[in-house]
């Protein structure tokens, strides 16, 4: 319903643009001039209903979120350790749900729900440090499109790994455009390339499938 009225939302405003000329005069104005001030704040306005959609919808998940989370609260469950035997590359992000438990002395769906935000945030905003090495004029762009992707992300209600990975994904690419950024002093670039290394193995820990832009650039560096 939610992706329904966007899309409906979305036809009108291009058509609107498309065919009445003053309607074309007031988006250039605010979203091609004003840009910078427009895409900061759409994207304010996207995290605020982010932290309202979680407050309001943080349904118990089953399926393997739900296995991890209730690995958290029933450790002598067998099934489970079966399952995490067979799907031993859960553990890592198990772990880390349970240090954080530990740390906040919660294991609510809430709460996890509202980490998953926050990882998922976190890697909307590494994306921008990289696009910023890269180009800072694209910088309005990229928030314009973060805008979009984050508005339509029900991800955020499910702490599982193809959320908690995103954060991973976004720091390894970022060290390897800073790795390549000539800006940077040799010393500099050295902590980017441990720091790649240290995210690439994370990445492979916590969802081996993610590791798929490190291929590409390996690929990329051997054929340029």
């Amino acid at each position: 319903m939610v992706t329904t009225f966007f899309i409906v939302i979305s036809i009108v405003l291009i058509l609107s643009v498309i065919v009445y000329p003053k309607a074309r005069h007031y988006f250039l104005l605010i979203f091609v001039k004003h840009q910078k001030l427009t895409a900061a704040i759409c994207l304010a306005l996207v995290v605020c209903w982010q932290i309202i959609f979680v407050l309001n919808v943080h349904p118990a998940i089953g399926f393997d979120a739900g296995a991890i989370h209730e690995g958290l609260i029933n450790t002598q469950d067998i099934e489970l350790r079966t399952y995490f035997g067979l799907y031993y590359n859960n553990m890592a992000l198990l772990l880390i749900q349970h240090a954080l438990a530990t740390l906040f002395s919660t294991t609510s769906w809430l709460f996890f729900d509202l980490m998953t935000l926050l990882v998922v945030d976190l890697s909307a905003v590494l994306i921008l440090l990289t696009i910023l090495l890269l180009d800072k004029k694209r910088i309005p762009l990229a928030m314009y499109i973060e805008s979009a992707w984050l508005l339509l992300f029900p991800t955020i209600i499910i702490p599982y790994t193809d959320a908690w990975v995103l954060p991973f994904v976004s720091g390894y690419l970022l060290c390897y455009v800073a790795l390549k950024n000539k800006k940077f002093k040799l010393w500099q670039r050295s902590v980017f390339a441990i720091l790649f290394g240290l995210l690439v193995a994370g990445t492979y820990f916590m969802k081996p499938s993610a590791i798929a832009p490190v291929i590409a650039i390996v690929l990329i560096e051997v054929i340029y």
